[in-house]
């Protein structure tokens, strides 16, 4: 114990820049590589979704830690989820226009319009063999499409409110796993579009999910200030971290037992064998934005591939890069 005291002593997050394009909340973020380079892509609430060149160091001027690539635009309203094919080629973004667009990162244009849904899409998760779309929103329905758009199954009423959030589970599993506005994560089996079970402990809305890369753990945040971690193949409770603040966004490491979470103020490492949290940050306002006194939401979170790098999504409509060590 007293080891692993020193190792949380030693951990240190330091702010290394800013990523600076939109001119909207920063809801969503997924780290991937295209032509073998490391690439990050943010969704926005100004109707875009931006893709970024990453540098090691930032400018000493402004801070900024790297540059727009290319700025994607065709939605008529905000983009609320992002989700990247394996390849890093293609993107899909779910937005409050209703629709979810296919996008051909390299050739900057959309390719597939997604549309049946009647209001808001919150949520869109690509499966790893590139086949299956799922989506889910304000409508309450859940929808799998294949990748040209064709919609081969509605479940209505996938939720008794609003889904939130959706992520695929293990391969191996056949399972996926939606959040919503009930309090409730339910998990669904992919072959028959069925519902398993449904996983009850939140007392708020559940507002993310995210799948640990050993597969076996799913975590999810709440409004409610509490990650829960559940065991997938028993659909029980593994741990409970309770926060203290309401949760919007969540990333687990690929190289510790770490869970990143994203508050409505600050950017928190937790150890999960230790149920303990390492480090918390505070967002600091923007230089440019200094007396401002609102405070910064980590809206979205994404470790980078060898998990020494967080980016973050924030509601001042930047995304910062913060740097693990020690």
């Amino acid at each position: 114990m007293a080891e692993d005291k020193k190792e949380e002593e030693k951990t240190i997050l330091y702010f290394k820049g800013y990523l600076v394009g939109h001119n909207g909340w920063v809801t969503s973020l997924v780290m991937g590589s295209l032509d073998e380079k490391p690439m990050l892509l943010s969704g926005s609430r100004d109707k875009t979704l931006i893709r970024w060149q990453l540098e090691a160091e930032p400018d000493d001027k402004t801070e900024e830690i790297g540059k727009p690539i290319h700025s994607y635009k065709a939605h008529s309203h905000f983009i609320q989820d992002i989700s990247l094919s394996q390849d890093g080629k293609y993107a899909l973004s779910a937005s409050w226009d209703k629709t979810v667009r296919l996008w051909n990162l390299k050739e900057g244009v959309s390719k597939k319009l997604f549309q049946g849904h009647t209001k808001d899409v919150l949520a869109v998760a690509l499966s790893s063999d590139n086949k299956m779309v799922l989506t889910g929103g304000r409508d309450a329905s859940l929808k799998l499409w294949t990748v040209n758009a064709e919609n081969k199954h509605t479940v209505e009423n996938a939720h008794s409110k609003w889904i939130s959030c959706i992520k695929f589970g293990d391969v191996k599993s056949k399972a996926f796993f939606t959040g919503g506005w009930d309090n409730d994560v339910n998990v669904w089996d992919s072959t028959n579009m069925n519902k398993k079970a449904t996983l009850k402990g939140h007392t708020n809305y559940v507002t993310c999910l995210a799948i640990a890369p050993n597969g076996v753990i799913l975590g999810s945040g709440s409004k409610d200030g509490n990650l829960i971690l559940w065991e997938t193949e028993k659909n029980l409770v593994y741990k409970t971290l309770i926060v203290g603040k309401a949760i919007n966004c969540i990333a687990f490491s690929n190289t510790h037992a770490w869970v990143a979470i994203g508050t409505e103020s600050s950017l928190q490492i937790w150890d999960i064998k230790g149920t303990k949290m390492i480090i918390e940050v505070t967002l600091e306002p923007h230089k440019k934005d200094a007396k401002s006194k609102q405070a910064i939401q980590a809206l979205s979170i994404s470790f980078d591939s060898s998990s020494t790098r967080i980016y973050v999504g924030c509601s001042d409509n930047n995304i910062r890069a913060f740097e693990i060590g020690k």
